[in-house]
């Protein structure tokens, strides 16, 4: 059965964006004020689908979230599986139909397209169908699966949240070897500790309102990720993520940032001319 229904909103607390890299660029920030907008409810298998929408039909809502689904599912079964996690008995996904609808849910501007609410247990994606387009949608719908499966892991070990390192980790994983290429000798040069290095992710990663300066930060990101997973692999990675950083784990880091560094620095396939 589908409900419309006013939705009133809440504020969210613990987000985990992705920008979008390639496809399409949302816009800059939206004006602040409020959007009026209905929801419609489907339930596929054990996933909650909300689709908030201003204007559409029954047809073309049910269609869109099936084309989601069609991606989310096989993608969360796979993602546990890898993980070693056992699955959760549902998923909780909320769309928005539209940027506008997207930063009144989740207060992220139209940089953002996809956001996982850690607290709420929501995911929220904006316009999927766009990111389809795109053929940006299966590494999103992976990205947030990632931060998903690490959340509910942390929950069960009782570890602690380190934004930079799980953005790091996810991104790698939602596509492995993507950032490989990309021009970041520039920006990393200014980072030469794996503290400097951190701060920037911290500022960039979530915070900053630069879009440019987000898209740099993603790509340092997934290719600290992939160095980590390449010479420690998931496992000892995702148990860093998940329980107390210890102070013999921030060496290891610190030692292995350094060969990250130079690395990068002084490899012509990251130079930027």
């Amino acid at each position: 059965m589908f409900l419309f229904l006013k939705k009133n909103i809440s504020t969210i607390t613990s987000l985990f964006p992705v920008v979008i890299f390639f496809g399409i660029l949302m816009p800059d920030a939206l004006k602040s004020e409020e959007t009026s907008y209905h929801t419609f409810f489907k339930k596929l298998d054990s996933i909650d689908y909300t689709y908030a929408f201003q204007k559409n039909t029954n047809e073309c809502l049910s269609r869109d979230i099936e084309e989601l689904h069609a991606v989310f599912s096989p993608a969360a079964d796979k993602m546990y599986r890898s993980f070693n996690l056992k699955k959760p008995a549902s998923f909780h996904i909320t769309i928005a139909q539209n940027e506008r609808i997207f930063q009144q849910l989740t207060g992220k501007n139209g940089n953002t397209a996809s956001v996982y609410d850690s607290n709420l247990d929501v995911i929220y994606f904006q316009n999927p169908m766009n990111l389809k387009k795109s053929l940006a949608l299966d590494r999103i719908v992976n990205h947030e699966l990632c931060h998903i499966s690490i959340s509910s892991a942390r929950k069960n070990q009782g570890g602690e949240l380190k934004r930079w390192l799980e953005e790091s980790f996810c991104e790698e994983v939602a596509s492995p070897g993507m950032h490989r290429s990309f021009k970041v000798n520039t920006t990393l040069r200014k980072y030469k500790t794996l503290n400097e290095f951190v701060n920037y992710l911290n500022e960039n990663l979530l915070n900053h309102a630069d879009r440019k300066e987000r898209f740099m930060a993603y790509r340092l990101g997934g290719l600290w990720g992939r160095h980590l997973i390449e010479e420690f692999g998931r496992e000892k990675i995702l148990k860093w993520i998940i329980e107390p950083m210890t102070a013999g784990t921030m060496k290891e880091m610190e030692r292995e940032y350094k060969i990250f560094y130079e690395e990068i620095i002084n490899n012509p396939l990251y130079f930027s001319f």
